[in-house]
């Protein structure tokens, strides 16, 4: 397992509409039923639009600060704000942000195989990187993490793999000596899942 990380100060720009209202436009579509809908009436959303649009967000790749699909997601906002006519105000500043250069996940017997992986957001200033030469040791699937999981398995300076939906159970591997996590990605996942992948302190 291998992942390197930096952090570079990258230009962050915030659009400043300054007029919000006709936003919805983008994702609206005349009905029938109000031919000319004023003020006073709610334009139904066109929901097939909204969900072309969402696909087309999820298609940038990440959108962190500093990345190619925040470049993107950043034209597009403004490409489609000022196609409203409305005035937009573009505000950059400097922020830094971390940069993840490469990470994978090797394995080396009985087959070899190297699959692309992520890493996680840094947990307050640890950008959890590994040591050059990465991590090397045995592999255990710990399902969601819960402390039965671990039963039969020496962990202490292996690498565990374990479902993202496992809440802060990663810390059980911790405790137990493991070198990395691996988290498994979801069909689907919650911010309460994900915010319990973080510490207050830069473990």
């Amino acid at each position: 397992m291998r992942s390197r990380a930096r952090s570079s100060a990258a230009s962050q720009c915030i659009l400043v509409m300054l007029a919000v209202i006709p936003l919805l436009a983008l994702l609206a579509a005349p009905s029938p039923a109000y031919p000319q809908a004023g003020a006073d009436r709610l334009i139904p959303l066109n929901y097939t639009r909204v969900e072309e649009t969402v696909k087309l967000f999820a298609s940038f790749g990440s959108r962190m600060t500093g990345y190619p699909g925040y470049y993107k997601a950043l034209n597009y906002i403004y490409s489609c704000l000022r196609g409203l006519g409305l005035k937009v105000i573009n505000h950059t500043y400097k922020v830094l942000v971390p940069i993840e250069e490469e990470v994978y996940v090797e394995a080396l017997k009985p087959f070899h195989i190297r699959v692309k992986a992520y890493a996680l957001y840094p947990n307050g200033v640890n950008p959890s990187p590994t040591p050059p030469e990465g991590f090397v040791g045995p592999l255990y699937y710990v399902g969601r993490g819960d402390l039965p999981e671990f039963d039969g398995k020496d962990v202490k300076d292996s690498i565990v793999a374990m479902e993202f939906n496992s809440q802060d159970n990663w810390l059980n591997a911790a405790k137990l000596g493991a070198k990395a996590v691996i988290f498994i990605e979801p069909n689907d996942t919650t911010y309460y899942e994900c915010d319990k992948k973080f510490l207050e302190t830069p473990l």
